[in-house]
């Protein structure tokens, strides 16, 4: 699923400031700067099937924090008895309004987001009004050279320069109330789901050093 593949990576994608500073004395980049950066996410999968069973339709929505708050919106509809996509949308929005607190207890999204069939070309206006009230623990997961195989931290070693990039980042499962409007599309409280619905926030260093 494209829409699917396109919010998870937008999920894994910060809105960031970026702000210079000098590394640690014991950094294994001493001397070189570091870009340190940080940002808050909200993210809600919703999915509901027609009364023949047949046709799925689902709505993502990915908000990013900031003083310039964007909410991306994709919406698929999907044939499941020809086996057929009917629809495929995708927009952003970055003027909305996006607010996460710091502990990953709320978030809160609105604005309108004009989004187009990459198919036809068709707009369609996808309207949202949201709250997120995060619950159970926080998962954590840090980024750092060697920490796994399937860490995205790094460390990279050349004759003129060292790159390091680490950080962490956290999330909670989330439930999502508020009103969602669609021309043609009817998304109701029950629909839901758990997969991709949450609170997030991370902070990283990306390290470059010039070798002397």
């Amino acid at each position: 699923m494209k829409t699917l593949t396109r919010v998870l990576a937008a999920a894994l994608t910060a809105l960031v400031l970026a702000i210079p500073v000098t590394a640690h004395a014991d950094s294994p980049n001493s001397g070189g700067t570091v870009t340190h950066s940080t940002g808050s996410q909200l993210t809600a999968h919703f999915m509901t099937v027609d009364s023949t069973g047949c046709v799925r339709n689902d709505l993502f929505i990915h908000g990013v924090a900031g003083s310039l708050g964007a909410i991306d919106a994709d919406v698929q509809s999907y044939n499941l008895c020809t086996d057929t996509l009917l629809l495929l949308t995708g927009g952003t929005n970055y003027a909305a309004t996006v607010t996460v607190d710091e502990a990953l207890q709320t978030g809160y999204a609105a604005g309108s987001i004009l989004t187009y069939d990459k198919f036809t070309g068709s707009p369609l206006w996808v309207t949202v009004d949201l709250n997120w009230k995060g619950y159970g623990g926080l998962t954590t997961t840090p980024a750092a050279p060697g920490l796994s195989p399937n860490t995205v931290g790094f460390h990279v070693t050349t004759p003129y320069v060292n790159v390091t990039y680490n950080g962490i980042g956290s999330t909670r499962a989330a439930s999502v109330t508020g009103a969602i409007w669609i021309r043609g599309f009817s998304f109701p409280a029950d629909s839901l789901q758990t997969d991709l619905t949450s609170l997030s926030a991370g902070s990283s260093n990306f390290i470059v050093a010039f070798r002397p």
